[in-house]
């Protein structure tokens, strides 16, 4: 999917920005912990927009972002794991959300157990929201991550990296029920490009 890339490619560039070296994603699934359904609670009722908002995402170091295990605690064991090469950023996702949130699944990226990188995947689905290509055509260059969000509204998938000075950020709204989206990209909050996209 569009926002899983675009999130790599963040995972990538802000950890260049860190002084870590930056390589290709490569997902897996964890070999530890694992434990049977069984014994694993769901909470994907507590995968919400609400308590993903929640979620303080810090510096590139950790600091100021919420607790990897706080996160965990709140959603569950999460559906896959993974790592960045070369860098010390894992991933963690969740495929299993509350209904009432209508996206792909829920990321968290952490460094040293502290989040530096949250995204919830866009998903193509009957009564998603859709947003006119006038009111997307409003959106200018240089517009801020906050004041774009005001005016459009929540989008149908967000990508959130960092903090401060180095973070990046991503919003993509649906413009038809067909899945072709706008996807404005953010640099320090400040918007640095629009590109097409699409959702599944």
């Amino acid at each position: 999917m569009f926002m899983k890339k675009s999130v790599v490619l963040a995972v990538t560039v802000l950890a260049s920005l860190s002084l870590a070296a930056c390589g290709n994603s490569s997902k897996s699934k964890s070999s530890s912990n694992k434990t049977s359904s069984s014994q694993t609670q769901d909470l994907s009722k507590n995968i919400t927009l609400a308590n993903y908002k929640k979620i303080k995402v810090g510096i590139m170091t950790g600091q100021g972002g919420a607790t990897e295990s706080s996160v965990k605690a709140k959603f569950g064991t999460p559906s896959s794991k993974s790592k960045a090469s070369k860098t010390e950023i894992v991933q963690y996702s969740w495929s299993k959300v509350d209904p009432s949130f209508k996206v792909a699944d829920v990321t968290i990226h952490a460094i040293d157990g502290k989040v530096v990188g949250k995204a919830y995947d866009a998903k193509k689905t009957s009564g998603m929201k859709i947003t006119s290509k006038s009111r997307l055509a409003g959106i200018k260059k240089g517009d801020s991550y906050n004041a774009t969000l005001k005016t459009l509204g929540t989008p149908n998938g967000e990508s959130i990296m960092g903090a401060g000075k180095n973070s990046l950020q991503q919003l993509t709204y649906a413009t038809d029920k067909n899945g072709n989206a706008v996807t404005f990209s953010f640099n320090q909050n400040k918007l640095n490009a629009k590109t097409t996209a699409t959702i599944n």
